[in-house]
């Protein structure tokens, strides 16, 4: 149909595919990337939202418990949050939007199916921080629910010491070491 995704390529196959959206005005009110999840075999969706903030140190408790309302989490003082919040909150507003999409993408991944198919459904999943300052010894962080934080080392190159054009795996070379093996062991006792 004309709201449908284009995944006509997709929906007969055992495929899973990330689609990931921007969010472009970076003053506006959710997550700053949206990643959709979409495991065609199993017909199952997850729609991940995550909030990027920079800062160089961490500042106070009520300020980075109050990040978590940007990725529709309502972060109480004792760590419990409540995922799906109502009322006028920023939480409860950003999660109505996520909701609201959510319901979007299910509805554009399933237009254009034919009667009886089984519809694709669309789940939210996690929400993430992604923060610029390294680890410190404590954050707020809910303990109920599907949540992350990414801290400044998790975002960092350590993976960019690899030669990855020229990078192989050992367990092709495994056969060769052990023939070698061999056979140092039988000039062993031949000499």
């Amino acid at each position: 149909g004309k709201n449908a995704l284009p995944l006509h390529k997709w929906l007969d196959t055992k495929e899973k595919v990330c689609f990931v959206f921007s969010q472009g005005t970076p003053t506006a009110q959710g997550g700053d990337v949206l990643f959709l999840l979409v495991d065609f075999e199993r017909k199952e969706a997850e729609l991940e939202t995550m909030q990027c903030k920079h800062f160089k140190t961490q500042p106070g408790e009520k300020k980075c418990r109050s990040w978590w309302n940007s990725v529709g989490v309502k972060l109480e003082d004792n760590g419990e949050a409540n995922f799906e919040p109502t009322g006028w909150s920023s939480a409860a507003y950003s999660y109505k939007g996520l909701e609201s999409f959510r319901q979007l993408l299910e509805e554009r991944l399933n237009a254009g199916l034919e009667v009886g198919s089984k519809r694709i459904s669309v789940q939210l999943g996690n929400r993430s921080l992604a923060i610029s300052y390294a680890a410190p010894k404590a954050f707020p962080i809910p303990t109920n629910g599907k949540t992350r934080v990414w801290f400044r080392e998790m975002f960092e190159p350590t993976i960019s010491v690899l030669d990855v054009d020229n990078f192989e795996f050992d367990d092709e070379d495994d056969e060769d070491d052990k023939d070698e093996d061999d056979k140092d062991e039988e000039d062993d006792e031949s000499g």
